[in-house]
């Protein structure tokens, strides 16, 4: 039986694991404790691309103050092109309205120059499908499709006679497949769990191929041979990582959201000593109590 190097888990060293279960509980405080709205702008970062999709997102509460604060931005947006030589594309730009709400609302009416931008339920972003709900249950379904069409090569290479090794067929998972699933996954995991549990079966379906396993053998299993985590747990590991990253990647021109979450953290870590330490736990008992002393004499060397 071949070996396989487990993949190792790095925190930022620059803050406490401790802080991890109160970061989202901040991040959401941080955001109460702000204006109604919070603008995002996202747009490409290579210069050269012309065709690159910008993005303008605007949170509010009432409708009609988002609508005019994005038609004035939108204004802005085609002044500065006309003057430098730009033009947008009427054809391609679409408003998309996110509500939760099952109440019927209007339509938002705005205009590009005298182009009425079309409203739709549903757009593709830089691979993500965006619904008006934000369910991502369009985007879900379509990913099963196309992580499952990418299995067909696992399926070749893992012939019992003249097939690739287990080592070999992980690395074709990781790199062909659990790519697809990983992309996006901060973003989508927000959908329900029925939904992101379609994914589930291609997960299982590209361990059983590596490893050569049955149809009945458990995940669990799967999961030990492979050192693979369940879909649920990596994607909390990745949007975790990322938002640890962003804290520790501050800069001055983050976002203000990340600002306030990164004050709060250093105000709740405040006269606060994190320190590592041994705790026996198996005193009285004279087997256990031997390794415990060898294992604190290997932590203290």
């Amino acid at each position: 039986m071949e070996s396989l190097s487990k993949p190792s888990l790095k925190l930022p060293a620059l803050l406490p694991r401790p802080s991890l279960k109160r970061l989202f509980a901040t991040a959401f405080q941080a955001l109460k404790r702000r204006e109604e709205r919070v603008k995002l702008n996202f747009s490409s970062s290579n210069e050269e691309d012309y065709n690159s999709p910008i993005t303008l997102l605007e949170l509010r509460i009432a409708l009609h103050r988002s609508e005019r604060q994005i038609q004035t931005t939108i204004n802005n947006f085609t002044k500065w092109a006309e003057q430098n030589g730009f033009v947008f594309s009427t054809e391609k730009t679409v408003s998309v309205v996110f509500n939760q709400n099952r109440g019927v609302f209007p339509n938002p009416e705005l205009f590009i120059g005298r182009s009425l931008i079309k409203v739709v339920k549903e757009f593709k972003f830089l691979g993500l499908t965006f619904d008006q709900s934000l369910r991502f249950h369009r985007h879900l379904k379509d990913l099963k499709i196309r992580s499952a069409k990418a299995l067909n090569i696992l399926k070749v290479l893992a012939n019992t006679c003249w097939g690739a090794d287990r080592t070999s067929l992980i690395r074709l998972y990781r790199a062909l497949i659990r790519s697809k699933l990983d992309y996006g996954s901060v973003v989508n995991s927000s959908a329900c769990k029925s939904l992101l549990k379609i994914l589930d079966p291609v997960h299982h379906q590209g361990l059983r191929l590596c490893l050569g396993a049955f149809r009945t053998s458990p995940v669990e299993s799967l999961y030990a041979e492979a050192f693979e985590p369940p879909l649920d747990l990596r994607r909390k590991y990745l949007y975790s990582l990322s938002a640890l990253q962003s804290i520790v990647s501050l800069h001055s021109s983050s976002h203000p959201i990340l600002v306030d979450i990164t004050y709060a953290l250093a105000n709740n870590l405040k006269k606060k000593d994190i320190r590592f330490c041994w705790i026996p736990g198996h005193a009285g008992i004279t087997g256990n109590e031997l390794a415990d002393t060898t294992a604190r004499s290997a932590t203290g060397s």
